[in-house]
């Protein structure tokens, strides 16, 4: 399981120090490295999320639904996964509007990112979401890492969240 201290580091902005635990990695907008990973692409459910959140419940429910669509807590979503070489996207495949995009390595490590523009009416701020997982095996633990940034303006706190979660190749 990945530690918050990691995620930590994300949520601060040091997206470039984030060093995938399997080895690699190369989401975070940087060019994926001339890897050979092995095949990841197909159907993976993300399922069973655990919620580490300082953000405030409206903002925390809505990242949610983003990424499990329906309930705030909803008990699983699937996800597609394509790739070309070391490329890869994985994107909601259930309706809501998570997309990630980055690299496989070697390993079949999956480090990408989702950079989106959130917030209330009116308050627009910026996020950056960080999805790691590794995909050589069918079943394994994800982690996205959110950082929310508003501007002063707006009178919200920027915050984080840290979500743990299932991901099982299948349909």
């Amino acid at each position: 399981m990945w530690s918050r201290i990691v995620c930590s580091a994300v949520v601060a902005g040091l997206l470039g120090l984030l060093a995938d635990a399997c080895g690699g990695g190369g989401g975070g907008g940087t060019p994926c490295d001339p890897a050979s990973p092995p095949n990841v692409a197909g159907t993976w459910v993300l399922s069973a999320p655990q919620v580490d959140s300082d953000c405030p419940d409206d903002i925390t429910n809505a990242f949610l639904n983003a990424l499990f669509t329906g309930s705030a807590h909803s008990a699983e979503c699937a996800y597609r996964v394509t790739q070309s070489g070391p490329n890869v996207t994985i994107a909601n495949h259930c309706g809501g509007a998570a997309k990630f995009v980055g690299c496989a390595d070697d390993d079949g490590c999956v480090d990408a990112t989702w950079p989106f523009s959130s917030g209330p009416q009116g308050c627009k701020g910026t996020t950056v979401a960080e999805f790691t997982s590794d995909l050589s095996t069918s079943s394994s633990d994800a982690e996205v890492c959110a950082s929310f940034t508003f501007p002063a303006a707006c009178g919200i706190s920027d915050c984080s969240m840290d979500v743990t979660a299932s991901f099982t190749e299948g349909s």
